[in-house]
């Protein structure tokens, strides 16, 4: 008997198995390319979340009212995350309608932009909170990070 490796009838179905992986391939892709994620709001409530959790503890913690108080070591934020541009948080620590104590860190010019034009999908995402305890501490927090599509 004489047996050859690849047989004419063969080519057939090797033509056929590789045109249904490809398509198979294609519409997978084309399945899920077109979706982008935005997380920009989540992300702006998070932190704006670990802050006030970082000063408030039954009440505004004592230590926050000092000079030397790192809010970013307390919350557990690194700063390098909020010098890339993309993020921001504003945090006014209020009595008697006086700002006592305020922390601003990260790229400023997103509290502008949260105010404006809110229906603009590419302006950042806020997240704004007022909390009255001993005093009045309001909180806002900014991303700009766009998700990437898939």
């Amino acid at each position: 008997m004489n047996k050859k490796a690849l047989r004419f009838e063969d080519m057939g179905m090797f033509f056929l198995s590789f045109a249904v992986i490809a398509v198979a391939i294609v519409i997978g892709t084309s399945i899920f390319f077109p979706y982008e994620i935005d997380i920009r709001d989540e992300e702006a409530r998070i932190l704006g979340e670990k802050i006030i959790n970082a000063i408030i503890d039954n009440g505004l913690k004592e230590e926050v009212l000092k000079d030397d108080f790192n809010i970013l070591d307390e919350a557990d934020i690194d700063r390098q995350i909020l010098t890339n541009g993309e993020l921001y948080f504003k945090l006014e620590i209020i009595k008697d309608d006086e700002v006592v104590r305020s922390f601003i860190e990260g790229n400023r010019d997103l509290e502008v932009l949260c105010d404006i034009n809110k229906d603009n999908r590419d302006n950042p995402k806020c997240f704004r909170e007022e909390i009255v305890v001993d005093y009045t501490i309001r909180i806002i927090s900014a991303s700009n990070q766009k998700g990437k599509r898939f």
